[in-house]
């Protein structure tokens, strides 16, 4: 029932769209740094879209979503996050459609922005700003599937109407060992950071004129010669309801494949801001 299942995904869908088509946003990419005035509302944070895939790394195609937002505190730049990204094999009607992996990602961070007095920030009129901010993962799983980490980051950008550039560099907090491979305490990844890296660079390109976004995201650890690198792109056809195609090749794809290279396709939907 091919049109059952579109039905369902929209369905799924649909609150994004209202969500985005209620707020007030600059028409724009995804953040993290374009929405600085907001205060008082949740806004979109990290890309939120809905899109089929292939691969050849799993028997049957998937389809994934992302749903993201942030909220800013009154009177202050501290932010609070929410990212969470599902993979979801609707098209396996025998094993009645499972969600293979989800993960979670909380995460609260401080923004400082032009006209910051914080950093003297008053000094410049270029537009760049820098985040400061912690980050918890993890997938929701039992032993043995479980995996999870957390790292505190720093991320400065620069942007203006067409371009957008951060680098988000990041460490882990240590967790101990584990005992035994079924304890439930102890690092469920310790060499997360080899196939993850310590960093990744962000850079999007907007063209006001045709609503086109172009996203890019990489990253790499040299050392173990490991990493991965997204693109994105979009097309607007509503205000803020655009088609977009995606590709993914790398490591950390997920969290209970951040040791797995992985190739993907997809084209779906997304949400612009």
């Amino acid at each position: 029932m091919m049109s059952l299942r579109w039905l369902l995904a929209f369905v799924l869908f649909l609150p994004l769209v209202v969500l985005a088509e209620t707020i007030e946003q600059p028409a724009v990419a995804a953040d993290p740094a374009v929405t600085d005035n907001d205060a008082h509302v949740l806004t979109l944070y990290e890309p939120n879209f809905l899109i089929t895939t292939w691969t050849s790394d799993y028997a049957f195609n998937e389809s994934m979503f992302q749903v993201s937002g942030k909220y800013r505190f009154p009177s202050t730049q501290l932010h609070l996050a929410y990212t969470q990204l599902s993979f979801w094999q609707m098209w396996d009607r025998d094993a009645s459609r499972p969600f293979r992996e989800t993960n979670y990602r909380p995460e609260f961070f401080y923004r400082f922005i032009q006209g910051d007095n914080n950093l003297g920030f008053t000094q410049f009129t270029m537009p760049f700003g820098l985040d400061i901010g912690f980050m918890h993962e993890s997938n929701g799983q039992p032993i043995p599937e479980s995996r999870s980490w957390n790292r505190y980051y720093i991320r400065p950008y620069w942007k203006n109407d067409r371009h957008f550039i951060a680098l988000q560099l990041w460490n882990r907090v240590p967790e101990g060992n584990k005992k035994s491979p079924d304890d439930p305490k102890g690092d469920d990844n310790p060499d997360i950071l080899d196939y993850y890296g310590f960093g990744a660079l962000n850079y999007q390109h907007t063209f006001p004129e045709t609503g086109v976004l172009i996203n890019t995201l990489a990253r790499a650890n040299l050392r173990e010669g490991k990493g991965a690198f997204q693109l994105q792109i979009s097309q607007r056809l509503l205000k803020r309801f655009n088609i977009m195609a995606h590709v993914f090749s790398g490591y950390g794809e997920s969290l209970i494949d951040y040791n797995r290279h992985v190739t993907r396709y997809g084209l779906g939907f997304a949400l612009s801001l």
